[in-house]
């Protein structure tokens, strides 16, 4: 199951996640929980659905056919992410990985920071995997360094009981993500290539979409991210030349 925000063009959002899961041989269930207006030249608006709505679409899906794990992608209200937990709480899936989408590649805020940073450490107790870039980790741990592995330990020390994989992507000094798992308490890192590419929007929907599809076929959490990072510098090798839009396109498999 996917819970997030839609996107138009197809790039992130979604429409991402469902062609992930389809692509690793999973079948995708999908709550939204907000709509944007957008295309590969960024966000023009964004509509978070009623909370009651987002809950309601979560609680009939998971009594009738239960997913066999869950991302949570963008969550543009606090009280929606109240919403989530109830659900989570009422049905306790058995994997749960959230991408914490705050503001967009373009710029454009998708949710009220400071309402945001109230309600995430309940969402974050309540899931099995918390997936920020290096902006998304330094504004949830308050630090301004640009080093995954110093913020990784950080979140850990916040956070003990839930895994964490600060994503690596806006270092300077290269492409390498790292992983704390909280069941094993050990620390990996996944090292990547830079891929020079315009196609490079929703890289992390692909990316916690792939490790909830990997993680839902059997695999460890940490084989799930080592597999989800090869299967997104896969995509964005494959797709560097696609002609998807005018500005950044989606970063899937053709």
């Amino acid at each position: 199951m996917t819970i997030a925000g839609s996107d138009p063009s197809g790039g992130a959002g979604i429409v991402a996640d469902l062609n992930t899961f389809h692509r690793l041989g999973c079948y995708g269930q999908a709550v939204i929980t907000s709509i944007t207006i957008q295309n590969s030249l960024g966000v023009a608006d964004n509509h978070p659905l009623p909370p009651e709505q987002v809950e309601a679409q979560i609680n009939v899906v998971m009594e009738d056919l239960m997913p066999a794990a869950v991302k949570i992608g963008m969550v543009s209200s606090a009280p929606i992410v109240e919403a989530i937990c109830r659900s989570l709480d009422a049905h306790a899936p058995r994997f749960v990985v959230a991408d914490p989408v705050m503001i967009s590649s373009s710029g454009f805020p998708l949710t009220n920071l400071e309402a945001m940073k109230t309600v995430m450490p309940s969402l974050i107790r309540r899931i099995r995997l918390l997936t920020p870039n290096i902006p998304e980790a330094q504004f949830l741990t308050g630090s301004d360094t640009t080093d995954a592995s110093k913020l990784v330990h950080l979140m850990s020390e916040r956070h003990p009981e839930t895994s964490i994989l600060v994503k690596g992507g806006h270092s300077p000094e290269g492409v390498t993500d790292w992983l704390y798992d909280a069941k094993e308490k050990n620390f990996a890192s996944f090292h990547g290539n830079r891929v020079e590419t315009r196609n490079n929007h929703g890289t992390g929907c692909v990316l916690s979409s792939a490790i909830a599809a990997y993680t839902a076929k059997g695999l460890s959490l940490t084989e799930a991210v080592g597999k989800a990072k090869t299967f997104l510098q896969q995509a964005l090798e494959k797709g560097a030349d696609y002609d998807a839009g005018k500005g950044h396109g989606g970063s899937f498999l053709l």
